[in-house]
């Protein structure tokens, strides 16, 4: 009798395992799925931030560029008594102008900051390579300017991003004919994580 209970409460024993193993697959392979879900969401509105953050800095900029143009314009009329007045309206005019494109660009590199930082939904060792990922010249505080003080572009007019979440990244390439331009954005697909060191990096690279 003692023989047939224990090998009753074995062959239980033996079931409830096996039932827990199959139940702990069940949750990790589900726990996966899950984890890679958010992640792609993540990545998503990371990229997403990075994309819409960076056109409106393109199109404020090169909008003012416009206006630097035409305020040059004027500048090299001749120097008459007549022309004094709207060469000094010219010149406040483009002073005003790069001021505003500084303060552009301080606000967009702080608005990825703070949104990378506290939302964390891109790693923040990618920060700089992201705020590097503008078409145009800049030094320090400011823009590199061309000889009529309108910003100057990157030699390489093409650029690529890839922002990498733990299990895909999202890679997204660009364009941009002139410094008074939209820029345009030309492909964007997900791709597969790539190695372990190279998640934490978003990858950046001009044509």
């Amino acid at each position: 009798m003692k023989n047939k209970r224990g090998s009753s409460t074995l062959v239980a024993i033996t079931f409830l395992s096996t039932i827990s193993f199959l139940l702990l697959l069940y949750i990790k392979k589900h726990g996966s799925d899950v984890r890679k879900i958010k992640d792609r969401a993540k990545t998503y509105l990371c990229f997403q931030h990075y994309h819409l953050s960076t056109l409106d800095l393109i199109k404020l900029v090169n909008n003012s560029n416009v206006t630097i143009k035409a305020a040059h314009t004027v500048q090299m009329l001749s120097v008459t008594p007549a022309t004094a007045p709207i060469r000094a309206t010219a010149k406040a005019t483009i002073k005003a102008a790069e001021l505003a494109q500084v303060y552009f660009l301080q606000h967009y590199r702080v608005s990825l900051l703070e949104y990378i930082s506290h939302k964390k939904y891109c790693s923040t060792l990618a920060i700089p390579l992201l705020i590097k990922a503008i078409p145009y010249q800049y030094s320090g505080v400011g823009f590199s300017r061309n000889w009529d003080h309108t910003t100057k572009l990157k030699s390489k007019k093409k650029w690529k991003i890839l922002i990498k979440g733990k299990y895909m990244a999202i890679k997204s390439s660009y364009s941009i004919k002139d410094q008074y331009q939209k820029a345009k954005m030309l492909e964007t697909k997900e791709i597969k994580a790539l190695s372990y060191w190279s998640q934490f990096f978003g990858a950046l690279s001009y044509q």
